[in-house]
Order: structure tokens, then C-alpha cells, then sequence
């Protein structure tokens, strides 16, 4: 991870997120806000003024221009209070309002960000998600999108907060500037050095939390993942002790950066107290008297309560940026590939034949080669078998041949088109892929079937159970109210695949690939999937296997060994 400085992460930030509009108009309603709090500071020393004096009203140019248009004629004291109380009114109201559009738009942030992350990621090229740790994926999902809501938001509330003390500071410094310019330095200079002095631990700290907060996420996944494992090998101490590791070290920098972010306030405060009594104490000493002090350090400690918060404000979400600077750098990578916009979506269709041909390929420049001299041709309606060993090859070649590879040195042809970017959604769009782990959510039967399909259910879902042998599973029960439990726990392997095969129907899929999908069942019932299998008319099937008793209903068989590919006769 690079050192990008707070300053280009922002201009980085600020590029690529949307909603600016919203952020905008809630810099504007703050800054309003800001405004009313220094014209209620601004007021205060009048109103004290007019309290003691209230003929002294008179000598206010705006106050005989407001008497004259609106035919004042109420008491000073009376206007004066009214004034005070009005701006003090409006300034909660403003405040209440701001603080319930914060979280507003802080949750709507929340929700585009992760939304498009999602997306993003979802779209990305199959060897990229194959490279990613989906922990990682996660976590850009989770943790990281609510540290960049964090940020943003921290980006408004630090302007707005300099504005606003801005203009309290100058509110001040013409009411007293000797006395206020001095006690602003002094907190000024204290917030600077603990920034400073605390800066290079905070962005260590924010490399701590980005990497715990993916090895929680990578602890959780792997210990329910293998549960089975887990509970037989008593390895429960194992993964607690995983957990909780990551667990410390994440809250130990958390606990340093919310310190840190938080403890200038006390001293702030603490040490402006002592400032104030120094001053009355030296004014005093000084000969002047108490009423006029009253008045004076009234409007300070009132200012002072405006003020401090706000430099505060800046201080901690500068800090709460340094913290999180690399979980958001993480996410504007993502933004800035927005993978989603290149892929264009014109139709293709297999109605004769397809053709994957290349001399060699490789998952990287650094690796030898993994397939050579491929010249491979599939006619539409065929039942095509690939034989091969473990590690030989065979998941590559459907790789290539279903498009989750798109990117290498030869051309993958439909009916005599070369599939390309244009046209590569449509041609997933027409296969179906049924692995040995199918993939089942928590949902009823009839969600898991119709699935990815744009179908609009011409297909009579009773038949099609039927076909795939699911009836008696079915019974008299609705299919809608039938729910397969979380990773299909309520069903077994023999009712997955058939579920597999059912969702392949459902979509009408051209191409229906079977890779090495029956491993886990026993002879019988894997005999009865390939009887369905084989059964199947008009439908070009690819069925990958280790075993060649298992291609016996196939027009032609492919072994890949050495690399290459080659047709071979079965008995």
C-alpha cells in the first residue's frame, strides 16, 4: 500500500463518487447554521448592553431602519430579546434538521457505495474473482464502504466546521482581539502538534484495522465453512483463538485512534477555562469593573462554546481520515475500474457450430502453458464427452469455451463470429453450467429453478420436475412453500443435481455443461442423472469426467493429455 497523502485521497474520493449534489446542498445548510450561530454571538454583547442600557438601542443604524419599516414599538429590551431569542431558535431548528440530513445522506451514501462495489465486483473478469480472496471482497463490501461513507462525510463536517469557526473567530477577535487571538493560538498550536506528533501512528493503525478486519471475515468463513471438519477434528480452540487474535489487534488500534480523536477535547476545554479565569483575574487587577467584565467573558464562554466544538469537529475528522485511509484507498480502486461500463450487448447465436482454436495458453506470462495446439469444434445438438486426469486441463477448456475467459491469444467462433466483448454476455447468456457442488440458496425450490433465467415460465414447471425424476420428491407439496435450507442442507446429492438439471431446462439453455457433476453420488443414482442427461434432444451437452464409463451416451469423447486435446473411441 502507497503513502497517499490525506489531501489526494480526498481529490481521489471526491472524483469518483456520485451523490455530490447532496453533499453540496448539506455544506450549504451547515454554513447557514454557521451563520446563525455567529450573528447569536455577535448579538450578545448588544443584548447585554441594551439589558443595562436600553436607550443605547437607538444608537444602531439597523435597529431605527427596522423601527421605521415595520413601525416598532415595542420597548429595546423587548426587541432586543426577541431578536436573541429568534436567531438562538432558528439555530436549533437548523441544527436538528442538519444533524437528521447527516444521517440521511450518510446512509444513502452507504447504500449507492456498497451497491456499486457490488456490482463491480460481481462484474469483474472470472480469473480476477479466481485471484481475489473473497474475504477481502467482503470486506470491501462491509467494512470498507462504511469507512468511505465515514470520510465523506468527515470531508463536509471539516468545512463546514472551518467556516463556522471562521466566523466565530472574527465575531470574537472584533469584540476583544488581543485577549481572543491569544487563547486561539494557544489551542490552535496544541491541535497541530498532536496531529502532528500522532500522524505516522494513525496510518499504521489504519493498516492494522484494513488487514484484521479481513482476517475476521477470512476466520468466520473458513470455521463455518468446514464445519464438519471443525466439529471431528475438535479444532473449535483453534479458530476461537484465529478469531479473537485478529479481534485484539483490530481493537487495540481502534481504542488508540478513538483516544487520540476524542482526548484534545478535555484538554481544550480544561485549559480554556483556566485562560478565562486568568483573564477575569487580570482584568480585574487591572481595575475594571465587574459588570463590564461579565458582559465580556459571557460572549467568550459563549463563543468559546461554539468554537471549541468546531475546531474539535476538524480535528477529529481529520483524524478519523488519517484512520481509515486505507480501507478507502481499497475502494476508490474499485471505483476507478468500473468494469461494468465496457462490456456492450449485441446478440449471438449458436444454430450450427462452435469453434475454440488457440496454440497455446497460460494463466500468467510467468507460467508454462496449460493447453497447446487446440483446435476444437462442437456441432450444435451434439453430446460431447472430455476425459482427462486431475490437473490436465479439462476445467480450462470450458473456461474458455463458456466465455469465463475471454482475454487470450486465439478466438473462440459461434456459427462463424468471433465472440469479443460485444458479444460475450450473450453467449454466457445461452449456457448452462452444472458443477459437481451445485449452487443452491436459501430460498423454496421453485426460486432455485427458475434462477437466473428471463424465461417467464412457458416451461410447465410440474413437467419439468417430472422429467428431471423430482415428483416423488415433490409430492402433493407446493414448490413455492418447499425451502432447501441453508447450502441445501434438507436435501441430498442426488436432489441437487436433479435441481441443477431442472434450472438448465428452465432457462433453455443452448449449451449445458456437466463438470464432473455426479462424483459425489453413488452408481445408481448417478446412472439415473446420465439416463436424464442422455435423453435430452436438441441440446449440445458437454460432460466432463474422469471416468469413461460415463460418456457412454456421447457422440464423440475428447481426451486431453500432454496438454493437447484429441479425439479417442470408447467401448
Amino acid at each position: 500500500m502507497n503513502n497517499t497523502s490525506n489531501f489526494k485521497l480526498l481529490n481521489d474520493l471526491w472524483s469518483v463518487v456520485d451523490q455530490k449534489n447532496k453533499l453540496i446542498f448539506f455544506l450549504i445548510l451547515s454554513l447557514i447554521g454557521a451563520l446563525t450561530d455567529a450573528i447569536n454571538i455577535g448579538l450578545l454583547i448588544p443584548f447585554i448592553k441594551v439589558i443595562e442600557t436600553p436607550e443605547i438601542l437607538n444608537s444602531y443604524s439597523i435597529y431605527r431602519a427596522l423601527s421605521e419599516l415595520f413601525s416598532v414599538t415595542t420597548s429595546p429590551r423587548f426587541f432586543i430579546l426577541i431578536s436573541f431569542v429568534f436567531f438562538l431558535f432558528v439555530s436549533a431548528v437548523l441544527r436538528i434538521y442538519i444533524n437528521w440530513f447527516t444521517l440521511k445522506i450518510s446512509y444513502s451514501i452507504s447504500e449507492k457505495l456498497a451497491s456499486k462495489i457490488y456490482e463491480q465486483v460481481l462484474n469483474r473478469n472470472f480469473l480476477d474473482h479466481v485471484k481475489e480472496n473473497t474475504s477481502k471482497t467482503i470486506s470491501d463490501v462491509t467494512f470498507r464502504v462504511n469507512a468511505t461513507t465515514s470520510v465523506l462525510m468527515a470531508i463536509v463536517i471539516i468545512i463546514n466546521n472551518m467556516i463556522l469557526s471562521l466566523l466565530i473567530f472574527s465575531t470574537l477577535l472584533y469584540i476583544d482581539f488581543s485577549t481572543v487571538g491569544s487563547v486561539i493560538l494557544i489551542i490552535g498550536i496544541i491541535y497541530v502538534v498532536v496531529t502532528f506528533l500522532l500522524r505516522f501512528r494513525l496510518n499504521e493503525n489504519s493498516k492494522i484495522i484494513t488487514k484484521n478486519q479481513t482476517g475476521l471475515i477470512k476466520t468466520l468463513q473458513e470455521g463455518l465453512g468446514g464445519i464438519k471438519e471443525v466439529i471431528l477434528s475438535s479444532m473449535q480452540p483453534f479458530f476461537v483463538k484465529e478469531f479473537s487474535r485478529s479481534y485484539s489487534k483490530l481493537n487495540k488500534s481502534l481504542v488508540f485512534n478513538n483516544f487520540f480523536a476524542q482526548s484534545p477535547k478535555v484538554v481544550i476545554e480544561t485549559l480554556s477555562i483556566l485562560l478565562l479565569l486568568s483573564f477575569f483575574y487580570y482584568s480585574f487587577s487591572q481595575g475594571k469593573g465587574i459588570v463590564e467584565l461579565s458582559g465580556l467573558i459571557g460572549v467568550l464562554a459563549f463563543g468559546a462554546q461554539k468554537l471549541i466544538p468546531s475546531f474539535q469537529a476538524i480535528y477529529q475528522n481529520w483524524s478519523n481520515i488519517t484512520s481509515n485511509k486505507f480501507l478507502v484507498t481499497e475502494i476508490v480502486k474499485i471505483l476507478k475500474n468500473d468494469s461494468n461500463n465496457s462490456i456492450q450487448k449485441n446478440p449471438i447465436y449458436f444454430q450450427k457450430e462452435l469453434k475454440l482454436k488457440f496454440n497455446s495458453f497460460s494463466y500468467s506470462l510467468e507460467k508454462d502453458s496449460v493447453l497447446n495446439n487446440i483446435n476444437l469444434k462442437i456441432s450444435k445438438g451434439e453430446k460431447i464427452g472430455i476425459l482427462g486426469p486431475s490437473g490436465s486441463g479439462k476445467s480450462t477448456i470450458i473456461n474458455l469455451l463458456v466465455g469465463l475467459i475471454s482475454d487470450f491469444r486465439g478466438t473462440l467462433e459461434i456459427d462463424g463470429k468471433i465472440v469479443d466483448n460485444s458479444t460475450i454476455n450473450s453467449w454466457r447468456n445461452q449456457i448452462a453450467y452444472v458443477p459437481q457442488n451445485v449452487f443452491l440458496f436459501d430460498a423454496s425450490l421453485k426460486s432455485n429453478i427458475i434462477f437466473g433465467s428471463n424465461n417467464k415460465e412457458d416451461i410447465s414447471l410440474k413437467e419439468l420436475l417430472d422429467q428431471v425424476k423430482l415428483n416423488s420428491f415433490v409430492g402433493d407439496r407446493d414448490i413455492d412453500n418447499i425451502q432447501l435450507g441453508e447450502r441445501a442442507s434438507k436435501i441430498s446429492g442426488g436432489e441437487k443435481q436433479r435441481i441443477a438439471l431442472a434450472r438448465a431446462l428452465f432457462k433453455k439453455a443452448s449449451l449445458i455443461v456437466f463438470d464432473e457433476a455426479t462424483n459425489a453420488l453413488d452408481k445408481k443414482i448417478e446412472r439415473e442423472i446420465f439416463e436424464i442427461i442422455y435423453n435430452l434432444n436438441d441440446i449440445t451437452i458437454i460432460v466432463i469426467s474422469h471416468d469413461k464409463q460415463n460418456l457412454y451416451g456421447c457422440d464423440k469423447v475428447f481426451e486431453i493429455k500432454n496438454k493437447k486435446i484429441q479425439e479417442i473411441e470408447i467401448d
